[in-house]
């Protein structure tokens, strides 16, 4: 698979339902709203099977279980989404990265990304 272009992303978004708008070299959803993408998503994620557990500090996880302050899993595929430390009072205060780092992950310096 070749390099996706601009226009791929637009076709794409479009056709899960989310228009978009050109703000200089941005592109937004013409919602202007991230609410309204981020429940597009969710919902063909969960379609798909993907089970959401959120609002849940990782203690820690090995190759096939994890451990949170409130359950412990058991899974073949894991997905984390953290961010990184940009927002502590929405959950984003890094803590997870030493974690990653026990793990031999490389964790580059984090920078300031508009997504």
């Amino acid at each position: 698979m070749g390099d996706l272009t601009i226009e791929d992303l637009r076709k794409c978004l479009l056709k899960m339902g989310i228009s978009t708008i050109n703000e200089g070299e941005y592109i937004y959803p013409a919602s202007m709203s991230s609410s309204n993408v981020v429940s597009i998503l969710s919902n063909l994620a969960i379609k798909l099977g993907v089970k959401f557990n959120l609002n849940e500090k990782v203690i820690c996880y090995q190759k096939t279980s994890l451990k949170t302050d409130k359950n412990n899993y058991e899974f073949n595929k894991l997905i984390f989404s953290v961010g990184g430390a940009s927002q502590p009072n929405l959950g984003s205060d890094g803590s997870l990265l030493s974690e990653f780092n026990l793990h031999g992950y490389e964790i580059k310096e984090l920078k300031p990304v508009l997504t």
